[in-house]
């Protein structure tokens, strides 16, 4: 098995990184938190790996003082112009702590092996730590294409929290005080008009299921409005109500005004035909004529 001694440089400033690697993949720069947070801000192309030493067949403590030498010539934990935080060996990669049996599963569930240790398993893959912890404590689904657990059999709930939980890791439910801070934080926000013409058009074609339309009657019953909010209710539906609605004015044959209705169907009960008559525009020797509004003086007729 090859393994090599590599250092990483960054192009863009200089800064270099020293590290591991037991089974070497060209691709990969390193792992120290400083070196992972500058390739997340200049991005992978600005940087270039060297190999500093070829190790074949050797064991992992004989790597470990190999990658110590080299920190040490370089003085990279002290020098600015590295990334290095530690002196090296494989306890940059592997806490102390994480010393536990770890059970390795397929993505369908079934077992496959048990690892003793996450150092163990680090030293027979090169899987890093952090993505298998991160699928143990739940915050992802898997990590390298697997399942990792620390029991052997896994729980229905387990089971149940792989087919619910998407790729985002916990589906939790906001507590009350959660519900109460964001309020807070919303309160007084105004969409712009972009804003709601983007959020017409994001719920336009959609259909609610029955299931969803049950859970928000559920969450409405019971529920009691206040005069203040049944007020603007009323007030907004009057005025989406005038907005569409045209006067209508009833002439004789001679064009003289006979009656003002003050909307189609008041017109429609009073002379005691459809609505589709007096949109017609004529009822015996009578004209039906819509406005959108009355000339001054005209007196509507609410009967």
């Amino acid at each position: 098995m090859e393994s090599v001694i590599y250092k990483t440089i960054n192009l863009i400033n200089g800064k270099q990184y020293i590290g591991q690697q037991i089974v070497y993949d060209k691709k990969y720069l390193g792992s120290g938190k400083l070196l992972i947070r500058a390739i997340n801000k200049y991005g992978k192309q600005s940087f270039r790996k060297e190999i500093l030493e070829n190790c074949i067949n050797i064991s992992q403590k004989e790597l470990d003082d190999k990658e110590k030498y080299w920190i040490e010539k370089y003085d990279a934990v002290n020098d600015k112009n590295f990334y290095n935080l530690s002196p090296g060996g494989l306890g940059g990669c592997v806490r102390n702590n994480d010393n536990f049996k770890i059970y390795q599963f397929d993505l369908d569930c079934n077992f496959i092996q048990e690892w003793s240790s996450l150092k163990d398993l680090y030293l027979e893959t090169s899987y890093g730590s952090t993505r298998i912890l991160n699928n143990i404590n739940r915050l992802k689904r898997s990590a390298y294409g697997f399942r990792w657990t620390k029991e052997k059999n896994l729980t229905e709930e387990y089971k149940y929290w792989l087919t619910t939980s998407g790729n985002k890791g916990h589906s939790r439910k906001m507590n009350e005080e959660g519900k109460r801070k964001l309020s807070i934080a919303n309160t007084g926000n105004i969409h712009t008009d972009e804003a709601k013409r983007k959020m017409s058009l994001s719920h336009k074609g959609k259909t609610l299921s029955e299931e969803h339309r049950n859970k928000i009657s559920e969450g409405l019953r019971g529920r009691v409005i206040s005069f203040e909010t049944l007020n603007k209710l009323s007030e907004s539906n009057l005025h989406k109500h005038q907005k569409h609605s045209y006067y209508i004015l009833q002439y004789d044959k001679n064009y003289n005004l006979v009656e003002v209705y003050n909307n189609i169907q008041h017109a429609s009960d009073m002379l005691g035909i459809s609505r589709h008559l007096v949109l017609k525009g004529t009822y015996l020797d009578y004209t039906l004529v819509r406005k959108k509004e009355l000339e001054h003086g005209t007196d509507v007729n609410y009967k």
